[in-house]
C-alpha cells in the first residue's frame, strides 16, 4: 500500500510534510501527462480501426460482387456466401470492439481527470495563496515592537486566524490528494480491465464464428481439391489442342473448312469495296447462310444481309483490277466487289457462292417437280 499524506504532519506543517506534498504534486502532474497520452493514442487507434473497418466493408462488397460470377455452381456460391456472411460478422465484432475500447479507455479516464484534477488544481491555488498569507502574517507578527501592545495583539490575532484558515485548507488539500491517489488506482485498473474484457469478448466471438464455419471450410477444401484436379486435366487438354493446331497451321495460311457448329456454308474475313468510294475497302466478316450473303462490320454491330437471294445472283472473278484476289457478286439491283487474302481463299469463296447458287436452283426445281407430280383429286357428285 502506498504511503499517504499524514494529517498530523499536515497540521504541524513540518518539512517532512512539505517534502511529501511536493512528491504527491509531482506524481499527479506526471500521471495527468501519461493519462492524456494514453487517451490520445487510444483515439488514434480507434480512428485507424474505424478506417480499417470501412476499407474491410468495401472489400467484402467487392467479394460479394465477385461471388455472383460463380452463380452457375451452387456449391461454390453457397460457400462463398457463407464466408462473406462470416466475414461480415467479424466487421460487426470489430465495430463493437472499437466502441467498447473508446468507452473503456477514453471515457473512464476522462471522468477521472475531469472529476479530480481540476478540483485539485483549484484547491492547490487556494492552499498556496493562504500559505503566502500565513508567511506574511507570521512576518508582521514577528516585526511588531513589544512596546506597541495593541499592534502586537492585532498581529497575534491575525496570525492565529490565518494559521487556522491555512490548516483548514491544508487538511482539505491533503484529503483530496489522498482520495485521488486511492481512486486513480481503481479507475485505471477498471479501465484496463474493461479494455481487456472487450478484447476477450471479441476473440471469443471470433472463435465461435470460425468454429461454425468449419464445416463450410471442409466442403470448400474438398471442392478446391476436385477443381484443382479438373483444372489440371483441362489445362493439359488445352495445351495438347494448342500444340496440334499450332503444328497444323504452322504456315499461317487461313484454313478453309466447313462450319459444322453453325448453319453457315463458309465464313471468314473479306475486304468489301465501298459503294460510294470505290477506292475505299473495309475488312468485314462474311458468311453464307440460307441462300443469303451476310456480313458484319465489327463484333459490336449486328449482322446485315448483303444479298437477299443468291439464286438471283452471279459471281465472277475480277482479273482486270489492280488489287489481287478479287471477285464480284452481281444481282439485278446491285453489285459488290470483294477481296480475299489469298488465291486459295478466293477460289473457296467462288466455289461456295457458285455452289450455293446451283443448290438453290436445284432445290427450286425439285420443289416444282414435286408439286407437278402430285395426284389431282377430283370430287364427283351423283
Amino acid at each position: 500500500m502506498d504511503a499517504l499524506l499524514d494529517f498530523e504532519e499536515c497540521v504541524k506543517d513540518s518539512p517532512e510534510f512539505r517534502l511529501n506534498l511536493d512528491q504527491f504534486e509531482t506524481e499527479v502532474s506526471l500521471l495527468e501527462t501519461k493519462l492524456d497520452k494514453v487517451m490520445k493514442l487510444c483515439s488514434k487507434m480507434v480512428e485507424a480501426g474505424q478506417a480499417y473497418n470501412a476499407a474491410n466493408q468495401l472489400f467484402l462488397s467487392g467479394l460479394a460482387e465477385l461471388s455472383t460470377h460463380q452463380k452457375n455452381d451452387s456449391i461454390i456460391t453457397n460457400c462463398m456466401n457463407q464466408f462473406n456472411q462470416g466475414l461480415q460478422e467479424t466487421v460487426n465484432f470489430h465495430t463493437m470492439l472499437f466502441d467498447q475500447t473508446q468507452r473503456a479507455i477514453n471515457q473512464q479516464l476522462t471522468n477521472l481527470c475531469t472529476q479530480f484534477i481540476p478540483q485539485l488544481a483549484e484547491t492547490r491555488r487556494e492552499f498556496v495563496r493562504i500559505g503566502e498569507d500565513l508567511e506574511m502574517a507570521a512576518a508582521k507578527n514577528a516585526q511588531v515592537s513589544r512596546h506597541k501592545g495593541s499592534d502586537a495583539e492585532r498581529a497575534s490575532h491575525l496570525l492565529l486566524a490565518t494559521r487556522k484558515c491555512y490548516q483548514h485548507f491544508a487538511l482539505d488539500y491533503c484529503l483530496q490528494l489522498n482520495t485521488f491517489k486511492t481512486q486513480q488506482k481503481i479507475d485505471i485498473l477498471n479501465s484496463v480491465f474493461s479494455f481487456v474484457h472487450a478484447q476477450f469478448t471479441f476473440f471469443h466471438q471470433g472463435f465461435d464464428l470460425l468454429r461454425d464455419l468449419e464445416p463450410t471450410m471442409k466442403t470448400m477444401a474438398a471442392n478446391l481439391s476436385q477443381l484443382s484436379a479438373e483444372c489440371a486435366v483441362k489445362r493439359k487438354e488445352l495445351e495438347n489442342k494448342h500444340l496440334l493446331v499450332q503444328q497444323r497451321d504452322a504456315s499461317g495460311e487461313p484454313m478453309v473448312n466447313t462450319c459444322p457448329p453453325s448453319e453457315d456454308i463458309i465464313q471468314g474475313y473479306l475486304f468489301k469495296r465501298s459503294r460510294r468510294k470505290s477506292k475505299t475497302w473495309k475488312r468485314c466478316w462474311f458468311s453464307i447462310r440460307n441462300n443469303q450473303l451476310i456480313y458484319r462490320k465489327s463484333h459490336k454491330e449486328d449482322a446485315m444481309v448483303l444479298f437477299e437471294d443468291l439464286r438471283l445472283c452471279a459471281v465472277k472473278s475480277l482479273e482486270h483490277m489492280d488489287r489481287r484476289f478479287c471477285f464480284e457478286l452481281l444481282s439485278v439491283q446491285k453489285c459488290c466487289a470483294l477481296q480475299a487474302d489469298s488465291e486459295q481463299l478466293k477460289q473457296a469463296w467462288l466455289s461456295a457462292l457458285q455452289g450455293s447458287i446451283d443448290l438453290a436452283y436445284r432445290e427450286r426445281t425439285d420443289t416444282a417437280l414435286t408439286q407437278a407430280g402430285s395426284p389431282l383429286i377430283i370430287s364427283v357428285r351423283y
